[in-house]
């Protein structure tokens, strides 16, 4: 380096062949050569093929030189023009320029072919950039894909002024330009695909100047750059009208009713593409069913699938559509039943593809099952009845308009296998006592009402009447099952009469007993607050209906027909924790309550409450009118009460009565005592004897009249007292008086 270094000049100028290839004085040529030693460490072989010389100055010489550079490696052809300056009697290079010779300029041309060439080529390149639908970018395969260029186009699409500016905006680098979210999505997917040859495609979200995102299906491929570095050539078309355009279909395609696939007819009708219906109904990812094969043979019940090939043949031998029911089997192992119908394509190449639409019936299939099934065990009790006394039964096919089978046990012939639905219907009406029911009957069963009661769900038909045939009568409770034949759909009708008259009598001489006795039972179910009425006495207006909320409709017969007092103790006494308690010790208790009938007159009634079922919470209220035996009492108690107080003014009386009287019976005693002791002590005075005798008489008469008196009294409290019309000699009945009051 020292040897070579001392033949240039300080101020040395250096010119190489590469762009931006120079040196500037003696320190950086130094350098220069040092680098260019390390790059190639070969030396080089010099051939001096064509050297000019021209003598500017005494000190000053220009040289042009051609040379040939050859190592083991490089050919290379230069020409080099040097300043050449003497100082202090050494020639020093002053400047120093090589340049290499292009190999595409003709000999003769002052213009290298290669110029023309480019002009055509940037025409040709413009021509294209116009006709393509897209832009055009490019980045090194490199992480972060480093920018490469970028065409006016593609600046157009993203709204860029110049290419400075997208270059700034992305940092350099081309994943700044996708959206975030898309950007390991377009790595992996690249990556994966150059893996298998050098082109690719793909579709993401690429940013624009002013912020905002457009869809761009970018399709590109691998080249070699001109510094031979690897990058991606790309060409990106605006897809944002179409990606929402099929988004939009992708929606309604996903929203169909059911699954929509497209799948080949093979061996394991593989899918190729299908919407969302087919993998929420089967319950698997789209990735684990990609696991599985995308094969639809792998979910068909395996039953169906061995005949399934041969069951789309024989319908494709008469045109592309097929229709079949079939089973799959789902990710959880729950087994459906579908309604498949597809069309069998041949397209380009001459693949044939099936376009299949199914949807869900496992409910219909349940449901045809369960229909086989009642219909079988309507079968079975049918024949089971057919033994049964006291009974009518029989068949009908109602949407063929027969009687299929006809049984009676009674001496009734209500129908016959000769007659069609609509003659036994009005047979049957006929033979009901009570017109207006029978009517109805006729109407109800109807054959257009019974095949529109059954696809609207109602199956079942039930009528008590009383039935009158050739003068004989007997309560008739009939029932009317319609079910539909599996085997040809038809809708088909079981009937049966049975003779129920002695549990009708029964029932009704109950009912008269209880409306005898109660006005209303009424069945209450505390945990669900309701209520029915079990029986109700015809001859008084119902005040509730049949059945209801119980505590709702007691609070308003408390409000309309009660007043404030006997309506709150009525709603104490029926409170459901008040029943509770009171019949959890005892299995019954009883209330007495007043209250208004509809035409407002106070009737006294008796509640009786009783469990039914303490284990069901279901309670019984019995309410009785004691009106009538309450006023009764009542009147007893006032009639009592007038004779007690009449019996002891009667004892009173007597008391008084007696206590005169012993005054009375004393005066005509004392008289006699009297009389007799002086009669005793006067004997011998015959006139004194004489006149005590006589007044002994007198009060022995008045004491008799007194001890009448008193037995009279005794006759009038036992109600035997006698009147008798007497006259009275007052003139003897005074002097007697006077007798006995005086001496």
């Amino acid at each position: 380096m020292e040897e070579t270094i001392v033949f240039f000049a300080d101020d040395v100028m250096f010119i190489g062949t590469g762009e931006g290839e120079s040196a500037h004085g003696k320190n950086e040529m130094a350098n220069y050569i040092t680098q260019d030693i390390q790059e190639i460490p070969e030396p080089f072989t010099v051939g001096v093929t064509i050297v000019h010389e021209q003598q500017i100055g005494e000190n000053i010489c220009n040289i042009s030189i051609g040379l040939t550079l050859k190592n083991t490696l490089y050919s290379w052809l230069l020409r080099g023009f040097a300043v050449l300056m003497r100082e202090h009697g050494a020639w020093l290079v002053k400047s120093l320029h090589f340049a290499e010779p292009s190999g595409k300029q003709r000999e003769a041309e002052h213009y290298p072919q290669t110029l023309v060439m480019e002009n055509l080529a940037k025409q040709r390149q413009k021509l294209l950039d116009d006709s393509l639908p897209g832009g055009m970018m490019g980045g090194y395969i490199e992480e972060g894909f480093p920018f490469y260029f970028i065409n006016r186009r593609m600046l157009d699409y993203l709204g860029y002024e110049n290419e400075d500016a997208f270059l700034q905006d992305i940092g350099g680098l081309i994943t700044n330009c996708m959206h975030p979210a898309d950007r390991e999505m377009v790595d992996r997917q690249v990556a994966r695909q150059l893996e298998d040859s050098d082109e690719y495609v793909i579709e993401y979200r690429m940013k624009k100047c002013d912020g905002s995102y457009i869809w761009v299906h970018d399709q590109g491929r691998v080249v070699t750059a001109e510094d031979g570095r690897p990058a991606i050539m790309s060409v990106c078309v605006d897809v944002t009208a179409q990606k929402q355009a099929r988004e939009e279909v992708l929606s309604l395609y996903n929203n169909i009713p059911g699954a929509v696939f497209r799948c080949r007819f093979d061996a394991e009708f593989s899918v190729i593409d299908a919407n969302d219906g087919l993998f929420e109904f089967l319950g698997y990812t789209r990735e684990e069913f990609a696991q599985m094969g995308n094969a639809m043979a792998s979910v068909i019940y395996p039953d169906d699938l061995r005949e399934m090939t041969d069951r789309l043949n024989r319908q494709l031998t008469h045109s592309n559509t097929i229709h079949n029911e079939n089973r799959l089997i789902c990710r959880d192992g729950t087994v459906k039943w579908i309604s498949i119908k597809a069309q069998l394509l041949t397209e380009s190449g001459g693949e044939q593809y099936f376009y299949c639409v199914f949807v869900d019936i496992t409910e219909e299939k349940l449901l045809q099952d369960r229909m086989r099934e009642l219909y079988e065990k309507e079968l079975t009790y049918f024949a089971e009845m057919s033994s049964s006394d006291g009974s009518i039964q029989g068949r009908m096919n109602v949407t063929q308009n027969r009687v299929e089978s006809y049984l009676s046990t009674l001496d009734i012939s209500l129908t016959s296998t000769d007659h069609t639905y609509d003659e036994s219907i009005e047979s049957l009406a006929a033979c009901v006592v009570d017109a207006a029911y029978g009517e109805e009957i006729r109407w109800s069963l109807r054959r257009e009402k019974l095949l529109e009661d059954y696809a609207a769900g109602k199956t079942d038909y039930h009528y008590e009447f009383l039935c009158r045939y050739n003068g004989n009568a007997f309560w008739g409770s009939m029932n009317f099952k319609s079910c539909l034949n599996p085997e040809t759909g038809d809708i088909i009708v079981f009937f049966y009469v049975m003779d129920i008259t002695e549990q009708k009598l029964t029932e009704r001489l109950l009912k008269s007993i209880a409306e005898l006795d109660y006005d209303s039972i009424t069945d209450v179910d505390i945990r669900r607050d309701t209520y029915q009425q079990v029986s109700f006495n015809s001859s008084e207006k119902n005040l509730i209906p049949w059945q209801g909320e119980f505590q709702k409709e007691i609070t308003k017969i408390a409000e309309q027909y009660m007043d404030s007092a006997a309506g709150n103790e009525y709603l104490r006494q029926l409170d459901s924790g008040y029943m509770k308690a009171m019949l959890k010790d005892q299995n019954t208790y009883s209330f007495v309550t007043e209250m208004r009938d509809e035409y407002g007159n106070v009737r006294v009634k008796r509640f009786k409450v009783f469990y039914i079922s303490r284990e069901l919470g279901r309670i019984c209220i019995v309410r009785t009118d004691v009106t009538d035996i309450v006023r009764g009492e009542q009147r007893q108690k006032e009639e009592l009460a007038a004779a007690l107080a009449a019996a002891e003014q009667a004892n009173a009386a007597k008391s008084d009565f007696l206590s005169r009287m012993s005054h009375e019976i004393r005066t005509p005693m004392n008289a006699i005592i009297g009389m007799s002791t002086i009669a005793a002590k006067s004997i011998g005075d015959d006139e004194q004897v004489a006149d005590c005798i006589s007044k002994i008489g007198i009060s022995s008469r008045f004491l008799l009249s007194l001890i009448n008196d008193i037995l009279d009294m005794s006759r009038i409290e036992s109600g035997k007292m006698l009147l008798k019309n007497e006259k009275i000699p007052m003139e003897d009945f005074l002097c007697g008086i006077n007798s006995i009051c005086y001496p």
